[in-house]
């Protein structure tokens, strides 16, 4: 079931199955395993991988497939008891009241706790955003994820005097705790003797002197992170000792992206289904997924990055498309290079100069009643100008961005006031096509 909403994690997706299995047999059979005197270790779990690669995803399929109460929280909101922040048996008190203030399914639950890297101590890869103080956090966790009674306030919050207090029993409660851990394959690297260039060595599986692709190099050592990586990178042998099993998320491929992308349970296919519901027909070219996929890639942000950017990109045509008499909507690359375009720093940079010289003259304007909108043609225009001092089929890149920017400055202010002389009270202004290019034309040719 879990591999049919998650695309490219099959190993994990198995051991975290195998885990959770165990732990529910254990739970399920506990009189069985308490009258024959036998012993099942419980068995939380430590997920790795970066960002947007599924791991609270499984999870919650994991919860819901299973029918028990879950709840996310992030390590680095809890510190030890004492100090400023959230005492860890908040993450209980959270439980509780997903499970609907259930105690008995409350203690069959699973808690996730994200960013559990974050609470590394400082070791051999030192990071600004580690805490040495983490190691506080990881101890105030032993006994509660092996497995104890913790009074936890019924409302959540710090622990007062004369406070009402649930004893919850953590013993069937499943842990997940879950971590991007940047920079851990340095030290699985060192671990398996792998040189900088590289060039495996023994221990590594793979005896060769060939150079390994920098991609391939770092999945196959995301994949091979055990606990002695862990421990190396800040977490505390004692922490480890109570997560046991570790399950490591490997770094998105595009082939991973365009499943995620085509999967029926996927984002695409949801938009598609609000499209049919208004009975119109919403289609994306190969080519655009493709793109779609690869931009995702290149930006870093995993799996998750793919829901924003299509969002992004529907979000005009959803606005419009209840409403209007259009049928079939068609998404190809060229729609996707655009929009994709827009998220560079270089547009933004621009849209902002654009902006702040818009906001000037609004300013000047407003106690005289006068609203100023631009046309979004002639907004994408002039950034446009702005980067690449490109106007249509004439180029002014010669001039540099900041003498373009007074150009524009210059040429905006000159159509408002041509626009206001002859009127009097309150009106809106929206700068069009007409009244911008001939002044632009004007600027370049003279430039």
């Amino acid at each position: 079931e879990i591999k049919k909403k998650v695309k490219g994690q099959d190993e994990a997706i198995k051991t975290i199955s195998v885990a959770a299995y165990n732990h529910f047999q254990r739970v399920i059979n506990s009189p069985y395993i308490i009258s024959n005197d036998k012993t099942l270790k419980k068995n939380n779990i430590i997920m790795t991988g970066p960002t947007g690669t599924g791991k609270t995803y499984i999870a919650e399929i994991l919860a819901e497939m299973l029918g028990v109460p879950f709840v996310i929280v992030n390590a680095t909101s809890f510190s030890e008891t004492g100090y400023v922040g959230q005492d860890v048996e908040g993450m209980l008190a959270a439980l509780y009241k997903a499970a609907g203030r259930d105690l008995d399914r409350a203690q069959v639950g699973i808690v996730f706790i994200d960013e559990i890297d974050k609470i590394a101590s400082v070791g051999e890869n030192t990071s600004i955003t580690r805490d040495v103080s983490g190691v506080g956090v990881q101890k105030a966790l032993l006994k509660m994820i092996e497995g104890s009674i913790v009074s936890v306030p019924e409302g959540g919050g710090r622990v007062h005097p004369h406070q009402k207090l649930l004893q919850i029993d953590t013993k069937n409660i499943l842990f997940i705790c879950a971590g991007a851990f940047e920079g851990i394959e340095e030290i699985v690297k060192k671990r398996l003797k792998v040189s900088d260039s590289g060039k495996a060595g023994i221990g590594f599986g793979v005896s060769t002197d060939k150079k390994i692709n920098s991609k391939i190099l770092n999945k196959v050592l995301r994949s091979k992170i055990d606990t002695e990586d862990l421990k190396k990178f800040g977490m505390i042998s004692e922490f480890l000792g109570r997560v046991p099993v570790v399950c490591n998320l490997k770094p998105l491929e595009k082939v991973d992206m365009l499943q995620i992308l085509k999967s029926k349970h996927g984002v695409i296919e949801e938009y598609k289904t609000q499209f049919e519901i208004d009975g119109k027909e919403l289609t994306f070219s190969k080519e655009a997924l493709m793109y779609m996929a690869e931009s995702v890639l290149d930006r870093g942000c995993g799996a998750r990055g793919l829901r924003s950017i299509v969002f992004e990109i529907m979000k005009d045509i959803a606005y419009s498309a209840p409403s209007s008499n259009q049928r079939s909507y068609y998404i190809d690359k060229v729609m996707l290079e655009g929009f994709v375009r827009k998220l560079s720093d270089d547009y933004i940079e621009c849209l902002n100069e654009l902006e702040a010289i818009l906001d000037e003259n609004r300013e000047k304007y407003i106690l005289d009643d006068i609203t100023i909108e631009i046309d979004d043609d002639v907004k994408d225009a002039l950034i446009e100008y702005l980067m690449t001092g490109s106007f249509f089929d004439l180029n002014d890149c010669d001039v540099d961005r900041n003498e373009r920017i007074e150009y524009v400055r210059e040429i905006i202010e000159e159509v408002i006031l041509s626009e206001i002389s002859d009127k009097n009270g309150a009106f809106t202004l929206v700068i069009s096509d007409e009244d911008i290019s001939d002044k632009i034309i004007q600027k370049i040719t003279v430039a």
